[in-house]
């Protein structure tokens, strides 16, 4: 079922218009079905590879033009297991934020083991603000599998989901071109992704979907279509706020340029869009802090422009471009980003060469250039915008930059004449595979040092509350050990202080009043009473938490100190073990 619906997830979309081309041929004799009936058929529906000519059912073709390789539902089946490896050969995901997202998943689900700490420290934020998709998912997911478990299931969610969506942008083209949407799993596993960012990545899916929808509608949209893009917008907008922007200024943006009644398609988008964007307006205004504006505007305070950090460094745009795709994952930061631009440089050929062409003018086919301009647009907005506009909306390139690739790559076509077509084939699959093999790597190596930090896990106990005093690793680009210590925290009971998501408005976790975040500053921190574990990893300096505190646990660059009160007879023979 899963590998039927990933090679053609219009299927049932393909059959209903084979029953279409069948009618068509019984009105021509028994005028049954009304013609204007017929034309909305035939605008709606994909086309069939064995579609009769003359029905008016065939999808256009270039003249002489090569059939598309076979990528069939076992090829593509194949595709998506091997690139979901990673995720499940290893016991963790990898990420920034990823532990983060999994403790407070377990706050907002408040199971049964959940200790006294937890309820007092932290409460639910029941706001509509974004960052909700995927702590719902996670929470839901809690519910029947364990949490490192619910982590794979929502990552092998986001993959299917970025390659589903992928091809339904660049298959709202035609067929020929879907072995591109293939390729595309090269941006999965971006910074963004790796940074654990999980909602900006799913806000990425939504936002192809939405723009595939744009697209198959050819500038005909109804009420009906904006019932349909409503929902799509309003789940957009709870999952990243971010990808709800794109997602919006790319609907308006083709509705404007669509063949159609442009009034009408832009009156639609916006009809669609307006219960979300008047609720994301009001929840900026109940909460500024929202985005961080008041920091904001301190800071441009006697400035002519409020952007004043504005910048255009074409130099540096290809190296921020990589930093946000490849280079987390990759030794030497220098392979992967020059071979896909070059992929890329090649395929806008191929396009070029193909603009003049029969095909190129057949009406039948949505057309390129309004996603090549929002592309284009969306390009200048990434090189001109800092990468932090406020200490809330920070990581900016971070987020655009699969959003920008996955719009060129959906503006560009593959040659048509088979030999040229089955060489760029072969060299995007051969990247796929390089690509993978920098992936498991980097998770190998990462899984390594999770399972040095994660070893003091059983000494740690339960229903405690951990303080985190850990040294900073540098300026890399995705610090997997930022907020490993929330792995702690995820069956045992135990709630880290160290949260960051609780601190910001548009997380559904948040301190109980009075409550403050706690991390590394131990002498300086004015709630040292609420601590019941250390944790201190990797400190250059010696540290002693205090004589109310035992060390019961050493290994390797992993230190955890225990509150003498909270130890009993087995956590003294546990200790003596550790150590021993």
């Amino acid at each position: 079922m899963l590998a039927r619906f990933l090679a053609c997830g219009d299927a049932w979309q393909v059959a209903l218009r084979r029953v279409f081309c069948l009618a068509t041929r019984v009105r021509g004799q028994v005028h049954l079905i009304p013609q204007c009936v017929l034309r909305r058929i035939r605008g709606h529906l994909p086309h069939a590879a064995d579609d009769p000519p003359g029905s008016g059912c065939q999808g256009a073709a270039a003249p002489g033009a090569a059939p598309s390789p076979p990528v069939g539902a076992p090829a593509l089946l194949i595709l998506v297991l091997v690139y979901l490896v990673p995720v499940w050969a290893f016991p963790y995901v990898p990420t920034q934020d990823g532990p983060a997202h999994l403790a407070n998943a377990v706050l907002l689900v408040g199971s049964d083991h959940l200790g006294a700490p937890g309820r007092a420290l932290f409460e639910s934020r029941w706001a509509p603000v974004p960052n909700w998709t995927c702590q719902l998912l996670l929470a839901a997911l809690l519910h029947s599998v364990s949490p490192l478990v619910a982590e794979k299931v929502l990552v092998t969610l986001y993959v299917v989901g970025f390659l589903c969506a992928s091809r339904y942008l660049v298959g709202a083209f035609g067929r020929a071109d879907l072995p591109l949407a293939n390729i595309a799993l090269l941006l999965a596993f971006n910074r963004c992704f790796l940074m654990g960012f999980y909602n900006a990545c799913f806000g990425l899916v939504l936002d192809a979907w939405i723009l595939g929808y744009m697209l198959r509608r050819q500038g005909r949209l109804s009420l009906s279509d904006a019932a349909a893009l409503a929902p799509l917008f309003g789940l957009t907008y709870f999952t990243h706020l971010l990808g709800f922007s794109l997602a919006i200024g790319g609907a308006f943006w083709l509705a404007a340029l669509s063949p159609g009644a442009r009034t009408r398609n832009i009156l639609a988008v916006g009809a669609a869009c307006f219960p979300t964007l008047g609720l994301a307006l009001c929840t900026g205004l109940l909460h500024p802090d929202l985005l961080g504006l008041h920091t904001l505007l301190q800071n441009q305070q006697g400035r002519a422009c409020p952007l004043g950090s504005l910048r255009f460094d074409v130099s540096s745009a290809f190296d921020a471009a990589n930093d946000g795709l490849f280079a987390p994952y990759q030794p030497g930061h220098t392979v992967m980003g020059p071979l896909v631009l070059a992929f890329f440089e090649a395929l806008g050929i191929a396009t070029a060469l193909q603009i003049r062409s029969p095909a190129a003018k057949i009406s039948s086919v949505p057309s390129r250039r309004p996603v090549a301009f929002l592309a284009l647009v969306a390009t200048l907005l990434f090189v001109v915008l800092p990468d932090t506009l406020s200490p809330i909306v920070a990581f900016l390139h971070t987020r655009l930059i699969p959003a920008v690739a996955l719009l060129w790559l959906a503006s560009v076509r593959l040659p048509a004449r088979s030999p040229w077509r089955w060489t760029y084939l072969a060299f995007g699959y051969g990247l796929l595979g390089l690509n993978l093999a920098f992936i498991v790597h980097n998770f190998a190596v990462t899984n390594a040092t999770l399972k040095e930090f994660n070893a003091g896990i059983a000494q740690a106990g339960t229903g405690r509350v951990l303080f985190v005093v850990q040294r900073w690793s540098g300026p890399a680009l995705v610090d997997p050990l930022a907020h490993a210590a929330d792995y702690y925290c995820l069956t045992t009971g135990n709630v880290n202080l160290d949260n960051y998501q609780a601190e910001l408005a548009h997380f559904p976790i948040r301190f109980r009043s009075g409550v403050r975040r706690g991390r590394n500053d131990w002498a300086g921190y004015p709630q040292r009473a609420l601590v019941d574990i250390v944790l201190v990893w990797d400190w250059p300096a010696p540290f002693d938490p205090g004589a109310d505190f035992v060390e019961v646990f050493r290994g390797g660059r992993l230190r955890i100190f225990r509150r003498k009160a909270n130890l009993t007879a087995r956590d003294q023979d546990a200790k003596k073990g550790a150590n021993g």
